[in-house]
């Protein structure tokens, strides 16, 4: 016990990134959200996509077992204030562009109401069922409508679709995909855990990816924005 309480002492004295202090500053608006080179920067190494720290010969995290079990502490108390990704600037700019965004999948809204302190203009939507996750839904979000991903794209043909980490093991991303018209673009951060396979087979055989967006991951986590124009239905 008295060892168990040692290691639990060391790792409250270790450095960790601020990664929600930071991210809360973007959802008030106190801080513009950074860009990838600065998040990186102040957080450390671990928050590249891990396929491209393998790729480049990095296995390990630098600072070794003591702060990685601390990161992963960290990403799970970011789940549950904020949800899963990290958002970064390059991928507010792209969704910039877009005359309208319909979030679906939304979570806590934290994306939405990142996306309105850029000037977006965005409606959210979550259907708010129980997937065994603990996100307060709609916690930054009162105007979050509740609803199911393929009636919200059906709602706005010609909006930008944003989706983050679809449920794994659930169908409704599938849905929403095959509810999408045919050229509509959808901007929809992925992740090896995240949606069923059936869904990733129908967006890699129906829609066609015209770049992909870096942003943070948390460790060993392969967060990767993809850009992409539905093709075929």
């Amino acid at each position: 016990m008295k060892a168990d309480r040692a290691f639990l002492e060391f790792l409250s004295q270790e450095k960790v990134p601020d990664v929600i202090g930071a991210v809360e500053r973007w959802v008030r608006g106190d801080e513009a959200t950074w860009r990838y080179a600065r998040c990186l920067s102040d957080w450390g190494p671990e928050f590249e996509m891990y396929r491209k720290r393998w790729n480049s010969g990095v296995f390990d995290p630098p600072s070794g077992i003591e702060r990685s079990v601390s990161l992963t502490d960290l990403r799970h108390q970011y789940i549950e204030r904020l949800g899963f990704m990290i958002p970064c600037a390059e991928l507010l700019d792209e969704l910039q562009q877009a005359n309208l965004v319909v979030e679906v999948g939304a979570g806590t809204g934290f994306m939405t109401r990142i996306m309105r302190h850029r000037g977006i203009r965005v409606i959210g939507s979550d259907p708010r069922l129980d997937y065994g996750h603990v996100l307060k839904h709609g916690a930054y979000d009162d105007l979050q409508v509740v609803a199911q991903g393929k009636t919200m794209v059906r709602r706005q043909p010609k909006a930008l679709v944003f989706c983050s980490w679809p449920s794994l093991g659930e169908t409704w991303f599938r849905q929403m995909l095959k509810a999408m018209h045919v050229g509509q673009r959808i901007v929809t951060v992925l992740e090896d855990s995240c949606c069923e396979d059936s869904a990733r087979e129908y967006f890699d055989a129906c829609f066609e990816v015209e770049r992909t967006i870096d942003i943070p991951a948390f460790q060993h986590m392969n967060d990767i924005a993809y850009v992409a124009i539905k093709k075929r239905q």
